[in-house]
């Protein structure tokens, strides 16, 4: 976790290929020990990373096996935050309506624990929120963002991680 950590710690400050070293070697241990929710952090962490550079397919494909990884863990802190990147995924991709879901899934598991987005992360989430809104008309990505609150954590996660259109 240590080594996934530094890696979030990096690319907040820009150091890409720092994080993505300290990332992937974080990877490799918490597979190799088994560590569910190391590797599924330091996978969503992954995501961001690939988000960042551009790479919107592979963004996808590593948040998605992050919240794979979390389907039987249920490590709620990791679930939300997961949900929230992959969200913001599906909104640059054009799927407006599956993203304000999983958002609002994420703000119900957040709301559960206790675990408010971060004000680190309050203006990243914000704009890909706002990004995402404008795309849709205000009731209907309202409407979804109440379905996604209604889901269960589990049934967020296979919403997530099933290809469907919005």
């Amino acid at each position: 976790m240590t080594l996934a950590n530094l890696g979030r710690a990096l690319l907040e400050e820009g150091d890409l290929k720092g994080a993505e070293l300290a990332l992937n070697e974080s990877l490799s241990h918490a597979r190799g020990r088994k560590s569910e929710p190391v590797t599924a952090f330091a996978l969503n962490v992954l995501g961001r990373l690939a988000f960042q550079r551009g790479d919107v397919d592979g963004a996808r494909s590593l948040l998605e096996d992050a919240l794979q990884s979390l389907a039987d863990v249920r490590h709620t802190w990791h679930m939300a935050e997961s949900l929230e990147d992959l969200a913001a995924v599906l909104g640059a991709q054009g799927e407006a309506a599956r993203a304000a879901r999983l958002w609002g899934a994420a703000e119900a598991l957040r709301e559960e624990i206790g675990a408010p987005v971060a004000p680190a992360e309050r203006s990243r989430y914000e704009a890909a929120v706002a990004s995402a809104r404008e795309t849709r008309p205000v009731t209907a990505f309202e409407s979804a963002w109440a379905e996604g609150r209604a889901m269960t954590p589990e049934a967020a996660i296979d919403y997530a991680v099933v290809r469907v259109d919005a």
